[in-house]
């Protein structure tokens, strides 16, 4: 009985497997630590197979031990891949409270396959702000 009740959930949910090779950013100066809990890369095929559309769904972990609250700027961040980069679909504001943790899912369209030897880096550019000021925190990269 609870087997389909829990793979409802999983559907639901989205499904973020642990990347093969990732490098998550040292700590910032300040202390905020962002690391990739899970990733969803998805090559979308036409009828003859074809790829159409291709989907990356990332789920992030973000530390914010400051006793400021963090503010992502989710339009700020971009996604590299193959010398191409994109933005978030749907770009909010996220906000972290002092001294907490989030979990934050970011969504990109891109136009690389899905492959383990592809490398993704998610770069914030100015995306992470402390009481207005820019938050430095080098650029996630992972391998599907």
């Amino acid at each position: 009985m609870r087997l389909p009740w829990l793979c409802a959930l999983a559907m639901a949910s989205g499904c973020y497997l642990k990347a093969g090779a990732v490098q998550n950013p040292r700590p910032s100066r300040e202390g905020v630590a962002i690391s990739l809990v899970g990733q969803d890369c998805e090559d979308h095929r036409a009828e003859k197979g074809d790829p159409i559309t291709r989907d990356l769904g990332v789920k992030l972990r973000v530390d914010n031990p400051t006793d400021q609250p963090l503010r992502i700027a989710e339009q700020a961040i971009r996604l590299m891949v193959d010398g191409d980069s994109g933005g978030v679909r749907f770009p909010t504001v996220v906000e972290v409270q002092p001294h907490g943790t989030a979990t934050v899912v970011l969504d990109f369209t891109h136009h690389a396959l899905c492959e383990p030897e592809r490398q993704f880096v998610v770069a914030w550019n100015d995306a992470l702000l402390l009481g207005g000021r820019a938050v430095a925190l080098d650029n996630l990269a992972f391998r599907p």
